[in-house]
């Protein structure tokens, strides 16, 4: 019998397929147009790129952290601040030209603290202003990254909700901060401030219960006596609310823009 198997050729495995012949020079791999090059490989997408330059709003104008607002609120605040150290220092004279007005019922002067302090209205007014601004600023920079930051306009509303305040203005600060502003210092502020205003309240308030509602005449010297040390008390607890105010305003100013 005749074998007609054909002869394997040289360096083949007996019943394995060939190697196909090598493609010609200038032949395109498969799924590739003819003559053109392979693929480079793949870019990352845009929003998988590393963002550079800064950050934008909507219609391409950077974002910029509010530092002038910043400064001017700081300034307001201090200038606050110096007028209830100076009603502080005057408090013991004050007290007794009350005192005198009261006993004698001639009231031939103002103390002069008493006339310092009506400069603290219109401050107080501005500092609430740029408060407003500089943290209404800080909002919009938030949205425009994305942001939802807590509710709106907080910063000028809530300092007018009785107790619920408290809790409203520095949670909406830290919410516009892009919850950059520490807590210690939130919470710290509004303790102190809240304390520094108790204690010069209450001083402004007790030499009116040492008169008699009836009579007008002083009954009770020893409450215009307590007007001093209550104003004393409340300055170094407002110098610390200041300084707590100002670290929260630079740190909040320059980290809100952080991602």
């Amino acid at each position: 019998m005749t074998d007609n198997t054909e002869p394997t050729p040289p360096g083949i495995i007996p019943g394995a397929q060939p190697p196909a012949p090598p493609a010609a020079a200038g032949a395109s791999a498969p799924g590739l147009i003819p003559g053109a090059a392979a693929p480079a490989d793949a870019t990352p997408a845009p929003w998988q790129q590393a963002t550079t330059g800064p950050l934008r709003d909507a219609r391409g104008n950077p974002l910029t952290p509010p530092s002038s607002l910043a400064w001017a609120l700081i300034g307001s605040a201090a200038a606050y601040t110096l007028i209830g150290l100076v009603v502080a220092s005057l408090a013991g004279n004050d007290a007794a030209v009350l005192l005198d007005a009261l006993e004698t019922g001639e009231f031939a002067s103002l103390p002069v603290g008493l006339l310092i302090s009506l400069l603290s209205t219109p401050v107080l007014i501005l500092s609430f202003i740029a408060y407003g601004l500089w943290a209404g600023r800080m909002r919009g920079n938030r949205v425009a990254m994305g942001d939802k930051p807590g509710l709106a306009g907080v910063e000028w509303w809530g300092w007018f909700v009785p107790l619920v305040g408290l809790v409203l203005v520095p949670m909406g600060l830290r919410r516009v901060s892009g919850h950059k502003a520490p807590v210690g210092l939130l919470v710290g502020w509004m303790a102190s401030w809240t304390v520094a205003q108790a204690l010069s309240g209450i001083a402004g308030a007790v030499p009116s219960f040492a008169i008699d509602a009836t009579s007008g005449e002083l009954v009770r010297p020893e409450l215009v006596d307590a007007y001093a040390p209550l104003m004393w008390a409340s300055a170094p607890v407002l110098v610390l609310a200041l300084v707590l105010f100002v670290l929260l305003i630079r740190r909040s100013t320059t980290a809100h823009l952080e991602p």
